[in-house]
């Protein structure tokens, strides 16, 4: 009996010793698998560690991308308020603009009416110019043939007188004290004719007077021409225009006034002619009559002609004076027509650079707001390319939690492994432990 229990013994310690071999090459299995399963622990946990960076990583840049998104959605916002803004600045300007150019039309149009109105009022006043010029041609006319009448009734007169001293050289034989009396009478009759002489040349002055006032009427004309061209180049000039017109026919009837004072000057000519008619008739009475008789008379006629001449030179005086006054309101006109041009000229300068100044500015809005579409077209596109990354991110992030989720599960997978192997290897210890004991108790026994 003690020999098969030793044999069973040996057959059982054979099979102990085959399954403590067994069993430690299981071992090292196990630990072979159990350094390869902590590798691949410490790998995962790496491997997860590093899948947690990126995670972390990609939930930093997520929040970065939608940092970037609210900022870009809030400058888009602000931009698009602003574009919105100087688009309804760009339309106020475009009403603006369009209603100068509706006023400068309609300032264009009553520009045209008042030329138009102007060139009316310039032909009739042209018109009433060169019927005044002619009238003033006619007066000159009549003046002139006036003036050489008196001339020649002068020159008859002064034959006249020349008989008349032969009369009082033949009358001076008859008495010393009558010839006497003659020469003083034919001394006041050549007074007589220097004062006739200078009434010729007051009528000569009064001529030139006339020649003066047809140039300050050529003046006028040339203001009337100046002030059209004025209203021409600006429609505020009509009132100078006017003026003109007023001040051309205030010359008219300065001229008037000269015509007037001519033919004033042509009736004191021939009330001079009719003096000197008169002391011929007189002369021709005093070869009948007696010499203190005719010298009284001839003191009379020189008298009468010295009064004559007065009243010639004072006329004269009078009409001098009233062209130079003329001549003084036509330059005064002429200055007050320059500077209402100039100030014209300016408003119209004036105009021009805060036209110029506003186009300026709504090309500058309009270039400011081109720029910021354009800003706002490259924030878009750099909103859709982060909202691409954020998706690519997203997507990153889907495949790295799926890789960390596997990497869990294998991790799980391996520690259920290494617990399974761990409990085998606990199992094989203690049946190794009890074969161990069995064979020592067999050996004791044996």
């Amino acid at each position: 009996k003690l020999a098969s229990e030793l044999a069973s013994s040996r057959a059982s310690e054979d099979s102990l010793r085959e399954a403590l071999a067994s069993a430690e090459s299981l071992a090292a299995a196990n630990r072979k698998e159990a350094d390869g399963l902590r590798a691949g622990w410490d790998a995962a946990r790496q491997a997860a560690a590093e899948a947690s960076a990126e995670t972390t990583t990609a939930k930093e840049l997520v929040a970065n991308a939608l940092a970037l998104q609210r900022d870009a959605s809030a400058k888009t916002a602000e931009l698009v308020k602003q574009r919105d803004r100087l688009s309804a600045e760009l339309d106020a300007a475009t009403a603006a603009a369009a209603a100068a150019t509706k006023a400068r039309d309609g300032a264009e149009r009553d520009a045209a009416a008042a030329r138009q109105s102007l060139d009316s009022q310039r032909q009739a006043h042209g018109s009433e110019v060169a019927e005044l010029m002619r009238r003033a041609k006619a007066s000159h006319d009549e003046h002139y043939d006036a003036a050489r009448a008196a001339r020649s009734k002068a020159e008859a007169l002064a034959e006249e007188l020349a008989g008349v001293k032969e009369a009082l050289r033949v009358a001076k034989g008859q008495s010393a004290s009558a010839l006497a009396r003659a020469d003083e009478a034919a001394k006041s009759v050549v007074a007589a004719e220097a004062k006739t002489r200078s009434a010729e040349e007051a009528a000569s002055q009064a001529q030139r007077e006339a020649a003066a006032a047809l140039k300050a009427q050529a003046a006028a004309e040339a203001l009337a021409e100046r002030a059209r061209a004025a209203a021409e180049a600006d429609k505020e000039a009509r009132a100078d225009a006017v003026a003109a017109a007023a001040a051309a026919r205030e010359l008219a009837e300065e001229a008037h006034e000269a015509r007037l004072a001519a033919e004033a000057a042509k009736r004191l000519a021939q009330a001079d002619a009719q003096a000197a008619a008169k002391a011929r008739q007189e002369l021709e009475a005093a070869r009948a009559a007696d010499a203190a008789e005719a010298a009284a008379r001839a003191k009379t006629l020189q008298s009468e002609v010295k009064a004559a001449h007065d009243r010639a030179a004072a006329s004269a005086h009078g009409e001098a004076v009233a062209s130079r006054t003329a001549v003084e309101r036509v330059e005064q006109r002429e200055a007050m027509a320059l500077r209402l041009a100039e100030a014209s000229n300016k408003a119209r300068a004036d105009a021009e650079q805060k036209a110029a100044a506003t186009t300026k500015k709504l090309i500058a809005e309009a270039r400011r707001a081109a720029a910021l579409d354009r800003s706002t077209q490259k924030l878009e596109a750099e909103n859709e390319g982060l909202l691409r990354r954020k998706a690519a991110l997203e997507a990153d992030l889907k495949t790295a939690s799926a890789a960390v989720e596997s990497q869990r599960k294998s991790m799980a997978e391996l520690a259920d492994a290494a617990d399974a192997a761990a409990q085998r290897y606990r199992s094989l210890a203690l049946s190794k432990a009890d074969a161990e004991g069995r064979a020592e108790d067999l050996a004791r026994a044996k």
